[in-house]
């Protein structure tokens, strides 16, 4: 099978939606489907990402969600039995105009906010299966946490974690991650909180591939002089599930992250960066799962700070939470996805 999926990211709009993605091809890909992708003016970074998939990359010159981009999409899509569609500027019409015989058009959506003209809607967050879409030519929804598109690697940290010795007498350890490109410059913010702890703290802090300003932070991690911190700076990181399984607390914006974080069992502090982010950061904090402190703009060192202090000195907090996070997304859900849209191609 022959699939296409069109999908964008940058510093701008950050690389969650081709994360996401890109989970969904690896499954199919496992499934014998041959992808590639189409993305406008693709970074370095995102060559780098797609390539590491070992898949084929198409650029689009024309605006995202224009009628040039749909010509270009179309004939990018030429003999694809799947077109994979992540992205809001890519509306119903755009969904709609894909849709031939033969072919099934698959939107990965989390907001229901607008109509959608494809053929399948995948929606893996916490509260998918509560929301009700505009979508007179779906056939197949799977919505809700059990189709969380999670990569395996998580799946793989979630059971290294739970045979993982603990020992009270080691410090602390914080993993502080914000996204490929951190616009609002969270990370900032978690390395002011973590300078002024004061307490025995290990911290691995994850620079995302597209965050220009990570060479200037690495060098401010290790020049970071708080007593009992000791802290790493990791640029591009390949190993997320390793990083998670590693650690105690976690400190994020409440993106996709936030279901790897439930995948492997990690308790941890969410900030909401994004308009996008808001149901998720109120759905991890309605249940229990993830401590949020609140949108960027109000979010300070010392909030993030307090809240470190308050969950690390909480042992049966962080018990509960682990426990609940695990049993909210179990990390199996990109296979479930691809699996059901494999059959609703054979039906």
């Amino acid at each position: 099978m022959r699939a296409l999926a069109r999908v964008d990211a940058s510093p701008r709009i950050g690389f969650g939606h081709l994360a996401r993605t890109s989970t969904l091809v690896e499954a199919l890909r496992e499934r014998g489907a041959e992808v590639t992708f189409a993305s406008h003016a693709p970074s370095d970074a995102v060559r780098g990402w797609v390539a590491d998939l070992g898949c084929a990359l198409a650029p689009v010159e024309a605006e995202p969600g224009s009628r040039d981009d749909l010509a270009a999409t179309r004939a990018i899509a030429a003999g694809a039995a799947l077109v994979v569609i992540d992205g809001y500027v890519f509306d119903a019409t755009f969904h709609a105009a894909l849709r031939e015989p033969g072919r099934a058009v698959c939107v990965i959506d989390d907001l229901a906010d607008a109509p959608v003209g494809g053929d399948v809607i995948l929606n893996g967050n916490l509260y998918g299966d509560e929301l009700t879409y505009d979508a007179p030519h779906a056939s197949l929804s799977l919505l809700g946490p059990a189709y969380a598109l999670v990569r395996p690697e998580f799946a793989r940290a979630r059971a290294d974690r739970a045979k993982r010795p603990r020992r009270a007498d080691q410090p602390a350890r914080v993993l502080v991650t914000m996204g490929g490109a951190d616009p609002t410059r969270e990370t900032e913010k978690a390395l002011d909180a973590l300078d002024s702890l004061g307490a025995s703290i290990d911290a691995k802090v994850v620079l995302g591939a597209a965050n220009p300003r990570a060479p200037d932070l690495a060098r401010r991690v290790s020049n970071l002089r708080a007593p009992g911190l000791r802290a790493e700076a990791i640029v591009g990181a390949r190993n997320m599930g390793e990083l998670m399984c590693w650690a105690d607390v976690a400190v994020t914006a409440a993106g996709s992250t936030c279901l790897e974080l439930a995948t492997v069992g990690v308790p941890g502090l969410t900030i909401t960066v994004a308009d996008n982010q808001r149901g998720v950061a109120a759905a991890f904090a309605s249940r229990g799962l993830l401590d949020h402190l609140g949108e960027s703009a109000t979010v300070t060192p010392t909030a993030i700070r307090d809240a470190l202090v308050a969950l690390l000195g909480d042992a049966p907090k962080r018990a509960r939470m682990e426990s609940a996070l695990r049993e909210a997304v179990d990390g199996s859900g990109a296979g479930r996805a691809a699996e059901a849209i494999a059959a609703h191609l054979r039906a």
